[in-house]
């Protein structure tokens, strides 16, 4: 099939980008003139005549008539020249294939994102269709949402009475068991097990099952990670399973999880929009709110009601990301998918000036005389435009990637700091001499906030709000907490932090946390704000939370004198117990179980893991690598080797491991030999497959087995490998490092330096 280039035409629509191909056809971002907006079109790969063609057509026109929340809309379906298209909501959200290739999600996010596929599946299955296969590629999630899309895959979608029982069922527990890891988690495996075997009714129940399994179990020790231990694991092996899983365990009481009982504010009015509300933003003596309706509405703090006519500043758009900001004499508002900065005279209510940016336009600030907007082009790519708030140009653009939309941008200590969600990233632009620098904060950075020398940059996904130092920027010490939370303000005495009781649903009840800035703890009970809230502001002496539910504006007056932040939990003694998220330095073990090794993280880097039958630091960022991703380091406890004829060999010491590999005739062992790690006796390889094995059918290059594990085979493939072995008490364990072609081990020696291995007391 031929790629549509950029100002082709399908239909009335013109081409502004591919977003993706596979074999169900392409999907392109384009422009429906006539109604100014952005959408997504899917063009099937097999013409219109052809049975596949027809099965596009008729699923394309079946999805247009369902409406459910979780659904991607289909605006349109038709044929132009003999190819069938279908146009669809352009969301701008992540493909979950995508998230999943860096690692598996946690238990929570997991089933979050399964519950919104659930309620598509079921609406699905009310209108007599349904699936029976799950593909990663077709579900999409958004900042605030999740969206099923089955012809971005070409999910073929069946008549029920032709099906038989209803395969969403299998269909979504597979899909379950592809984004989360259930070891150490008995019940989410078990009703995995029994959803793949179609045990439940509909998927709305097998997500009822999977959100109880994953709750946490009071006065039960953890049976998986007694059985890990019991199994001999190491202790980083153990330490994964603490990281992704620390919410399917009973867990120590989090430095932020107790709740004072004095209310953290109380609600002093709901001011009635009679518009749906999409942020909000103090200034010039008012509250300005813009909505989807392409409005902006200024409201009086004092009367609490809205005041003056409406003022337009764009056409009206369901599902628009709307944006206003205050300041530098004026107020500004972003027409996100129109690509235009509209300025407006605070006295006068008039339009003085606008900006055609083009693109998309994802958030925006105003500091240091100047207002700042993010924006992603019709390839994806993103930039940080600055522009001069009194003649309104462009003064400066500056590339920020092309991974995903840049949904907020801070400016502080003399750098822009940009919010990437795409990438997980918090972007530095230096203002003085262009550097640029990237810094892993959390999985799905979003509306961050300054207050001080700190940045607070909330999670959804992750459910953590990390505050980041502008001027040493460091891991912290502790995280906030407080459900999933989307959007930061700073207040002179706290952070409010306006959050999801569930990730991945915008319809959930939203609750408005205070949090104490200098413990990361929670002050008071969290705030009641209802299940429609967007971005909020602050200011006025209040917070001011916009509501979609009730096309309302919630004025929260904060709690005087302010509540005592939660008191902290008493630690216990060192080595700390390993909690879920970012890692601060220290030493860490796992309560109630005594591995043979301990791990420390240093002063530099951090790490996120996930469990196989091993552990892998999926991400390292240390300045002194120049390439902190290009490494994959993993470890496996290991108690069977591979050997050259296809059979296996026991391995009890680190000797007969190492004396596997050089037998293999199909390894070559470019160096060995003898150390220590972390005080323990220690034997490293340099091992490369030779050139005349061929690859297994898993393998894109040739590889060779070296590894039985518990859960499959690892294989060694043609790249440089460095192998690590380490001996403790009758325990084998192998460390893999896979990066570049140098056949020495200093990447090795200079994470390790970082994350050391000992003894455990």
């Amino acid at each position: 099939m031929q790629t549509l280039q950029q100002g082709s035409k399908i239909g009335e629509y013109s081409v502004e980008a591919l977003v993706s191909s596979g074999a169900a056809g392409a999907l392109y971002r384009a422009t429906q003139p006539n109604l100014n907006r952005t959408v997504a079109v899917q063009v099937a790969s097999a013409p219109a005549e052809s049975e596949q063609g027809e099965r596009f057509l008729n699923a394309a026109r079946r999805l247009a008539a369902i409406d459910h929340p979780n659904l991607l809309p289909v605006y349109e379906v038709g044929v132009d020249e003999a190819r069938p298209f279908a146009v669809m909501r352009d969301v701008r959200g992540q493909p979950l294939d995508e998230l999943l290739r860096a690692a598996p999600l946690a238990a929570k996010p997991a089933v979050a994102v399964a519950d919104g596929v659930a309620g598509a599946l079921d609406a699905l299955r009310s209108s007599g269709v349904a699936v029976a296969r799950l593909d990663a590629a077709s579900v999409v999630v958004a900042p605030d949402h999740v969206y099923f899309a089955p012809l971005i895959a070409g999910t073929e979608l069946r008549r029920l009475e032709d099906a038989g029982p209803d395969p969403s069922v299998p269909a979504l527990a597979a899909l379950v068991d592809s984004m989360v890891d259930a070891t150490g988690n008995d019940r989410l495996a078990r009703v995995i097990h029994t959803g793949r075997q179609g045990g439940y009714p509909s998927a709305a129940s097998l997500v009822e099952a999977a959100r109880n399994a994953v709750a946490p179990a009071p006065r039960r020790r953890r049976r998986g990670a007694l059985l890990l231990a019991a199994a001999g694991l190491a202790a980083a092996l153990v330490l994964a399973v603490a990281l992704v899983t620390a919410d399917d365990e009973e867990r120590p009481q989090e430095v932020n999880r107790p709740l004072a009982t004095a209310p953290a504010g109380r609600i002093a009015a709901r001011i009635a929009l009679n518009a749906d509300p999409g942020s909000a933003a103090v200034g010039e003596g008012a509250v300005w709110v813009a909505t989807q309706e392409g409005n902006v509405l200024r409201v009086d703090p004092r009367r609490n009601e809205v005041t003056g006519a409406p003022i337009r500043f764009m056409r009206a758009r369901r599902g628009e990301n709307v944006t206003v900001r205050v300041g530098a004499g004026a107020v500004f508002a972003l027409d996100g998918s129109g690509g235009r900065l509209t300025r407006i005279d605070p006295r006068t209510g008039r339009v003085t000036g606008r900006l055609r940016l083009g693109g998309t336009l994802d958030g925006a600030t105003i500091a240091e005389g100047s207002v700042w907007v993010t924006r992603t082009d019709s390839r994806g790519l993103g930039s940080l435009v600055r522009v001069d708030p009194r003649t309104l140009r462009a003064i400066s653009r500056t590339r920020t990637g092309g991974a995903g939309a840049a949904p907020d941008v801070e400016v502080a200590a003399g750098a822009a700091w940009v919010m990437n969600a795409g990438t997980g990233t918090v972007i530095r632009l230096d203002l003085r001499n262009g550097g640029r620098r990237e810094f892993r904060v959390n999985s799905l950075p979003l509306g961050a906030a300054v207050r001080g020398d700190t940045i607070w940059i909330p999670d959804p996904f992750g459910g953590t709000v990390t505050p980041l130092n502008v001027r040493d920027p460091q891991l912290p010490e502790t995280v906030a907490r407080p459900g999933a939370p989307f959007a930061v303000v700073a207040t002179e005495d706290a952070i409010w932090v306006a959050a999801n009781t569930e990730p991945g649903r915008p319809d959930a009840p939203t609750r408005l946390y205070r949090v104490d800035p200098r413990t990361s703890r929670p002050a008071g009970r969290p705030v009641e704000t209802g299940r429609g809230t967007r971005w909020p502001t602050a200011g006025l002496g209040a917070i001011w939370v916009p509501d979609s539910g009730s096309r309302r504006l919630v004025k929260v007056v904060p709690t005087s004198p302010p509540p005592a932040p939660a008191p902290a939990v008493r630690e216990g003694p060192s080595p700390r117990v390993l909690r879920s998220g970012p890692l601060p330095p220290g030493e860490w073990r796992v309560r109630g179980v005594r591995p043979p090794l301990a791990l420390r993280v240093g002063e530099r880097g951090w790490v996120t893991t996930r469990v196989e039958d091993g552990f892998e630091l999926a991400r390292f960022d240390d300045p002194r690598f120049e390439d902190p991703d290009g490494s994959s380091f993993l470890g496996f406890p290991v108690r069977q080797a591979f050997r050259s004829d296809g059979g296996v060999r026991p391995v009890r010491r680190a000797a007969d491991l190492v004396d596997a590999v050089r037998s293999n005739r199909n390894l070559r062992v470019l160096s060995r030999r003898r150390t220590t790690l972390g005080g323990l006796a220690a034997a490293q390889l340099v091992i490369r497959v030779r050139r005349q094995q061929r690859g297994l059918e898993r393998c894109e290059t040739p590889c060779v087995p070296v590894l039985a594990l518990k859960q499959g085979t690892f294989v060694i493939e043609a790249p440089t490998t460095r192998l690590s072995v380490i001996e403790h008490d009758g325990r084998v364990l192998a460390l893999l490092e896979e990066a570049g072609a140098e056949a020495d081990f200093s990447r090795t020696q200079a994470i390790l330096r970082t994350l050391r291995f000992g003894v455990a007391p």
